[in-house]
């Protein structure tokens, strides 16, 4: 490993079977910790989240255009196309955490205003035609809806450029997809044309130990290193790849390493009360970092006052209202 706090599964594996005593033991698969390690994983980075911000693991902004017919749009999924910030198609990594929202004034890059959220009673608030100025003064407001989509009011004219700034989702380390195969055959066929890669190993009834994915030659059509033993009929399989790396900074995958320790030796019924422990202080040492990233330069309250036109500051109705 050349940089602390990169590190592949197979590292992170290694790691936890040292730490439950299982180097030589058949009582957890490989899959199964891969399993810990992705839910592990996901807890880790909902705390490093916190600690140091939403904007840690912030993903490259993406950017899409209003058509004077939605109100609300589509958050990245990590299958849907969005623009990059020079306006080339690509495809973002899934929605977590929203961090900021733009609207772009004119044609020049560089001209956008921060959009304000609007709370869902004073949804109708706004419903007056959308506008906004040079001086960098919009009405247009923002609120998340749901799980998978972006809210607008008023209804946003066509052709304005929206820019959102989010955290992604903590891509999985195993995933799951269908498949049907033949036995005797070294082929399966699935609908599935995103979740399968070369290279990784993959398990399943009818699948023999150690096989992996050697080439995808058709959409939906996967070459396996293996001769299937049974024959597969809309069965469940799994991948993950061993060469897999993960970012966890300074070193805090050791909570991976311990908490899917814990659960390991929880299955088998031993002690892990040295773990918990163990656990506990990572905890608190990933808490205390929360401060700021940036000793040099302390986090500061957001100004929601200066420069709105319909700000409570005197330049309007004074209602009281940050919008």
């Amino acid at each position: 490993m050349s940089v602390t706090g990169v590190v592949t599964v197979q590292d992170l594996i290694n790691q936890i079977r040292e730490e439950a005593d299982q180097q030589s033991s058949g009582f957890v698969s490989d899959l199964a910790i891969a399993t810990h390690i992705n839910n592990s994983g996901k807890e880790l980075y909902d705390l490093l989240v916190s600690a140091y911000g939403n904007d840690y693991y912030l993903a490259p902004p993406v950017k899409f255009t209003t058509d004077n017919i939605n109100q609300f749009f589509a958050l990245p999924d990590g299958v849907t196309t969005f623009n990059d910030v020079n306006g080339n198609p690509f495809i973002p990594p899934a929605f977590y955490k929203l961090s900021g929202v733009d609207l772009q004034l004119g044609a020049t890059p560089q001209s956008y205003v921060t959009l304000r959220t609007f709370p869902f009673g004073e949804r109708n608030k706004f419903a007056v035609p959308n506008f906004a100025s040079f001086y960098g003064f919009t009405n247009i407001r923002y609120r998340l809806f749901g799980t998978s989509q972006i809210w607008f009011t008023p209804l946003p004219a066509a052709g304005l450029t929206i820019q959102l700034w989010y955290t992604p989702r903590m891509p999985n380390i195993v995933s799951s997809f269908v498949v049907n195969g033949t036995i005797g055959t070294s082929t399966l066929t699935t609908t599935d044309f995103l979740t399968p890669q070369v290279g990784q190993n993959i398990f399943g009834p009818g699948i023999p130990a150690n096989t992996t994915i050697t080439a995808i030659t058709t959409p939906g059509t996967l070459t396996i290193s293996s001769v299937l033993t049974a024959p597969l009929t809309n069965n469940v399989v799994q991948v993950f790849s061993y060469t897999q790396t993960m970012d966890w900074i300074n070193g805090w995958e050791e909570y991976v390493v311990v908490d899917a320790a814990i659960k390991i030796l929880g299955k088998e019924e031993s002690d892990a009360t040295t773990m918990g422990a163990r656990k506990a202080a990572l905890v608190g040492r990933i808490a205390s970092i929360a401060e700021n990233r940036d000793q040099g330069a302390p986090g500061k309250t957001v100004d929601v006052m200066g420069n709105y036109l319909w700000g409570g500051d005197g330049s309007s109705n004074g209602d009281g209202y940050n919008w």
